[in-house]
């Protein structure tokens, strides 16, 4: 996702532009030149010239962007520009502050606890975080969740074979920065083909599978050992490789137990084909809608992911939880109660993407959806 002009004008509203450097507060680090270029970089008494200032803020811009996609939350436009600006100002390590721990709807309002600097309220701060807060809230009309994939991308060093076993990026979980990870939706300079499962539940199992891979830090990239994931499985216990071939093609295999066989990019909508388990394939265009679970591949040879958030489908002969009529607040007691015999975080999860609670953390709020939906006999089995 990237920022809108909207956005842009937003930031440099607040931000305005010097082209000398100065400390907007005297206890800070470092100096800040441009349109609020910040960091160890600028020297006192530098000077730039408008083109070299509009160069820094289109990457810090960029930079900032990463930071709001790898939260992996859900945002429409307006929440996407107002985090994005949040983080400019405050830096990436209070953003993980501000929403730790928090829900969509509470985000906003504590967004006006950061208007502090060296221990001090300061207007300019208030009005900011005010104004943020108001555009996180401004309805959009674009208010469709953003898409998210997960794939085998590169290893550490970025290269397609030659690295350790396992994930060696892998930060966080859910992880948007690792080997195998996921990312937000774009559009393949070489298009992108839909392999769409014709059952609903196959592809509510197929994205759970990837997601299991993804946040797993034993599943690494590397081409040369690709099989590796075909006997350790996405939720290998111990350092294994794949590619994105091979990881959907076991992603796949776990989600029905049809194994597709050995392909490559170049002939993978033929093998999917083959299996029975897939329409045909559609051509991607801007606007298409993407479900979860919908298997992406490039028109030529190169790249294919799953979907992992996308638009919901229907699983009406999908198995139910019996309904819960007990007290607790647990969602893991709640599920042993009905005869969960697996409790873990990884088999929350799995369920969490069946029931289409996108990228499960374990948070308070997460998990009063998943009771609520067991409460009401309506939460899905995986």
């Amino acid at each position: 996702m990237k920022i809108s002009k909207n956005g842009i004008d937003f930031i440099k509203q607040f931000e305005g532009i010097r082209l000398k450097a100065y400390k907007a507060v005297p206890t800070e680090k470092y100096y800040t030149i441009g349109i609020g270029h910040y960091g160890q970089d600028v020297k006192e008494g530098m000077t730039i010239t408008e083109k070299q200032a509009e160069d820094l803020f289109k990457k810090d811009v960029e930079r900032f962007e990463k930071y709001v996609e790898q939260t992996g939350l859900q945002l429409n436009q307006n929440q996407f520009d107002a985090l994005v600006s949040f983080t400019y100002n405050c830096g990436p390590g209070t953003l993980k502050k501000l929403i730790n721990g928090r829900t969509l709807k509470e985000i906003p309002d504590a967004m006006l606890n950061y208007n502090h600097s060296g221990g001090k309220e300061l207007a300019g701060l208030t009005r900011r975080r005010k104004a943020e807060r108001e555009l996180f809230l401004k309805e959009t009309d674009s208010p469709k969740i953003g898409i998210i994939i997960g794939s085998a991308r590169a290893d550490e060093n970025k290269k397609y074979s030659g690295g350790k076993a396992g994930d060696q990026r892998q930060k966080d979980s859910p992880d948007y920065s690792g080997e195998v990870s996921m990312q937000s939706f774009y559009e393949h300079s070489k298009g992108w083909y839909i392999l769409r499962p014709k059952d609903a539940e196959v592809a509510m199992r197929i994205a759970a599978a990837m997601i299991t891979a993804c946040n797993n830090s034993h599943v690494g990239y590397d081409q040369l050992g690709r099989l590796g994931i075909m006997s350790k499985g996405t939720d290998a216990k111990e350092d294994t490789e794949c590619d994105c071939g091979t990881l959907v093609r076991k992603c796949v295999l776990e989600a029905s137990g049809v194994d597709p066989g050995n392909f490559t990019t170049a002939n993978e909508a033929a093998f999917l084909k083959k299996t029975g388990l897939f329409e045909e394939k559609i051509p991607y265009k801007t606007g298409t809608k993407l479900y979860t679970g919908d298997v992406l591949v490039t028109k030529t040879k190169g790249h294919t992911v799953v979907v992992t958030a996308g638009e919901s489908r229907s699983l009406t002969n999908a198995g139910l939880y019996p309904r819960y009529t007990g007290s607790t607040t647990s969602i893991v007691q709640a599920l042993k109660e009905v005869g969960e015999t697996d409790t873990s975080f990884s088999h929350r999860r799995n369920i969490a993407c069946m029931n289409n609670i996108h990228s499960y953390s374990g948070t308070a709020y997460q998990n009063t959806q998943m009771l609520n939906l067991l409460k009401q006999g309506k939460l899905i089995r995986y």
